[in-house]
């Protein structure tokens, strides 16, 4: 069943996850330890739940990107440890990737790993096409720091968010007077290009409540940009609890459509 936009979500309370101090100590943490262990890559989000190989397997069964793993471009928003990228890459991934994280720790562990994984690479003389890594703030940063030259000015093929919306729900900083929350679905769908995806994966957020952010009448940036539109989704295993069904987590793929009715519906 495909999610219905509704009205805009009410907002979550603000906790300490929402912080860029909070991701700072985490990360710079994580370093450490993958520095006297390079076989500690730190946290991978929703572990759990399988959802990195099964948004990795989602995407190599997309009708849209049959074909293209070898050029279709790849950025990974809120990156962390870049353990989404570098999962791609291990799938056959190799159009031009970047990840970017407003934690300089991460950017550093990432960097550290992907040093590690090049080292272990040409030992089993393996030669895969590098990941990059930039410090880039998803709600307020320069639009030229991910949107580079030719290739990518007109967005990325696959945008990916596995977490990073949670965390910017759980901030209560305000920009223009506005929660964060409220800004990152009209910033992000400028960083998707036509007929790209958006691939977010959360655990604070139902699928409708996805759909009303991204794709609700209210979602901001249509007019000008296009618009997002519910484009498939991942299955998790569901619980049960008062007759009602549930998921832990919440997959969804939105596609960017052009302002036609054509173009609107037009969805693999």
């Amino acid at each position: 069943m495909t999610p219905s936009p509704g009205p805009t979500p009410s907002h979550l309370d603000p906790s300490e996850l929402g912080t860029k101090e909070y991701w700072n100590t985490l990360y710079a943490r994580e370093q450490a330890n993958h520095a006297s262990n390079p076989s500690d890559i730190g946290t991978v989000w929703f572990d759990d739940s399988d959802a990195e190989a099964k948004m990795i397997r989602f995407l190599n069964e997309l009708p849209s990107l049959s074909g293209q793993k070898h050029r279709a471009s790849l950025l990974d928003i809120g990156c962390g440890n870049g353990s989404m990228l570098f999962s791609l890459r291990g799938e056959d991934w190799s159009g031009p990737a970047l990840g970017v994280d407003r934690s300089p720790q991460s950017l550093r562990l990432a960097r550290q790993i992907a040093s590690s994984r090049e080292e272990e690479d040409s030992s089993e003389g393996a030669d895969r096409t590098p990941v990059f890594f930039a410090e880039w703030d998803a709600v307020a940063g320069p639009y030229e720091t991910v949107l580079l030259g030719p290739e990518q000015q007109q967005g990325w093929d696959v945008v990916l968010d596995k977490g990073t919306f949670d965390a910017i729900s759980l901030s209560d900083e305000r920009l223009g007077g506005r929660r964060l929350c409220e800004i990152y679905p009209e910033r992000v769908l400028r960083l998707v290009k036509k007929g790209g995806i958006l691939l977010i994966t959360s655990c604070n957020w139902t699928e409708d409540e996805l759909t009303n952010w991204f794709a609700g009448k209210d979602a901001e940036g249509a007019s000008e940009d296009g618009r997002f539109v519910v484009a498939g989704r991942v299955e998790y295993s569901t619980f049960s609890f008062g007759g009602v069904k549930g998921q832990t987590i919440s997959t969804l793929c939105f596609k960017r459509v052009g302002r036609t009715v054509r173009e609107e519906t037009d969805v693999e």
